[in-house]
């Protein structure tokens, strides 16, 4: 249906939404990249939201979220993630390095930061 208008009359377009890493099995994340790559649509998500989902899925998976993503192709300039509260500086700049974008909602992060997100650092840096 989107692809039947030309690029700048797309008002709505339809988004790949896997919700966070420790609701999405690795066969959903797997084929939520490839419609994503095949259909050329947008993704969002919710990355490094909560110390307690961070250590959830370094616990579960054995690797950080982000990278998570990474592996399944859910990381590239269509790529919008949420939060990135506990995203380090090195991590932060793989999202930059990607063109993957961050919304940023600074009464929701103020919640679950602890410590301090990088977002200020991270706003000014690149």
């Amino acid at each position: 249906l989107v692809s039947s208008y030309e690029p700048h009359r797309r008002l709505i377009e339809p988004v790949i939404t896997p919700r966070f890493v420790p609701t999405c099995s690795d066969e959903l994340l797997q084929g939520l990249g490839k419609l994503a790559r095949d259909k050329g649509v947008r993704i969002q998500s919710h990355l490094a939201e909560a110390h307690e989902e961070v250590q959830w899925v370094l616990s579960e998976r054995h690797k950080d979220d982000i990278d998570v993503f990474d592996n399944f192709d859910l990381l590239t300039e269509k790529t919008v993630q949420a939060h990135c509260t506990f995203l380090d500086t090195d991590m932060l700049s793989r999202m930059a390095s990607s063109c993957s974008a961050v919304a940023h909602c600074p009464l929701s992060n103020s919640y679950r930061a602890t410590p301090r997100c990088v977002h200020e650092e991270f706003c000014w840096e690149f």
